[in-house]
């Protein structure tokens, strides 16, 4: 077992695992991401996300403050109602599914 899932069945103190907990529709193609704790954007890849149903990926992101990004998507998702996350960062939890307002 690796030291994360140690840390995390251990409960350290410390360790926060990221959580999208907003997101908007700012624009046809962009979405605000709100997170529970910081997040590099830099550290993160675009096409993990995806809205659902179109299957359309994000083709850049933007910080925004350390607890809020753009995601610029790739086409309109206007009638979309989700955005999911499907990567493999520590410290991020893996697959989110939240829903767009």
């Amino acid at each position: 077992m690796g030291r994360w899932a140690q840390a995390q069945r251990r409960g350290s103190p410390g360790i926060k695992i990221a959580l999208m907990t907003k997101v908007e529709l700012i624009d046809p193609t962009i979405l605000s991401v709100q997170w529970n704790t910081p997040v590099d954007v830099n550290a993160l890849t675009a096409n993990n996300f995806v809205t659902q149903p179109s299957s359309t990926h994000a083709s850049s992101l933007a910080q925004i403050s350390p607890q809020r990004m753009f995601a610029t998507m790739q086409a309109e998702v206007e009638d979309d109602t989700s955005l999911q996350y499907v990567g493999n960062l520590t410290g991020i939890a893996t697959p989110q599914d939240v829903q767009i307002t």
